[in-house]
């Protein structure tokens, strides 16, 4: 039996490499654990498999942010091996894999339990903080090798063609529409936000062929997010989607989608880090359609800054 231990907030879990495992620890229950699915799966593995998983497991931090070829090089096994031995753990690809891991390292993103013993310590906050930095910039990391600027060069220039920007979100995904609003009003573009449900379906009922819409949604799948892209395509207006993943319903129903990670996975979407990305998002796009007419917005912005200043001296 190979038992290793691993810090979560300050709680050690010990993953022993045997089928008697089991998926909780004090009756909580955790979602495509790396862990978990090793104690499953090991025996089944191949000697460069088990070898690979070893490693990984010993050197999760360093993992989260590793490219697949310097793990290739470090365990002297195929990068076709890790994908497929990733596969067999239940994940999609070794991308996933490693988000599962930044999660496990940051906080009890994958606990499905509303229990909150984990937070009750001074010191289980203060390792708090470094684990979700690290979790934060694992995701970073992935989005800068899947993401590409061209698409985001070219949201920004159906942006400053169009005559109205709408921005809808839901939850917790409005919140990044009202980032989007400050963004883009910043740079003196016409944008519209509304966080009530009725007040969105009458928008939509203005919405014109020269209208761009843009639809929030961090899992990709949220129904109402989805119902009010069909509507905004049925008055033809521009539609713009910004979620965490690729291939998910949202993709089916705007013309253009931004998304960091080309896999779905199933770490609860209202994990903080999984915004960041999103918040990166725009901020590209600020920079992109400020670049697209330098002296317009460069005027825009000198304008917003004595306006903020005036008020700070007479609001």
């Amino acid at each position: 039996i190979i038992a290793h231990k691993f810090t979560l907030v300050n709680h050690y879990f010990v993953a022993i490499f045997t089928n008697k495992i089991q998926p909780s620890w004090d009756g909580v229950q955790f979602v495509n654990s790396f862990f978990y699915q090793v104690s499953k799966l090991r025996d089944k593995l191949s000697y460069s498999e088990r070898k690979l998983i070893d490693y990984i497991a010993n050197n999760a931090k360093e993992v989260i942010s590793m490219p697949i070829a310097v793990l290739s090089s470090k365990t002297n096994v195929s990068s076709a091996t890790i994908v497929s031995t990733a596969k067999k753990l239940g994940f999609s690809g070794y991308s996933e894999l490693k988000l599962s891991l930044a999660a496990e390292q940051s906080n009890p993103l994958l606990l499905q339990s509303g229990d909150t013993t984990f937070f009750n310590s001074e010191e289980q906050s203060s390792n708090a903080l470094q684990l979700v930095a690290r979790a934060n910039a694992a995701a970073l990391n992935l989005m800068e090798q899947h993401m590409d600027y061209d698409e985001i060069q070219t949201v920004a220039k159906v942006i400053t063609k169009s005559k109205r920007i709408f921005l809808f979100g839901e939850g917790t995904s409005d919140i990044l529409a009202m980032e989007a609003y400050d963004f883009l009003s910043r740079l003196g573009i016409c944008c519209i936000h509304q966080s009530d449900w009725q007040s969105k379906l009458v928008l939509i009922e203005q919405v014109t062929k020269e209208d761009v819409g843009i639809f929030f949604t961090q899992s990709g799948v949220n129904t109402n997010i989805l119902d009010l892209a069909d509507r905004f395509s049925s008055k033809n207006g521009f539609t713009i989607g910004i979620s965490n993943f690729q291939k998910t319903a949202v993709s089916q129903k705007v013309d253009i989608l931004l998304a960091p990670f080309p896999e779905p996975t199933t770490i609860h979407d209202n994990n903080y880090t999984f915004r960041i990305p999103i918040l990166c998002i725009l901020e590209c796009l600020y920079y992109a359609i400020a670049t697209q007419s330098i002296e317009y917005y460069k005027s825009i912005l000198v304008k917003n800054y004595h306006l903020r200043k005036f008020w700070t001296l007479f609001g």
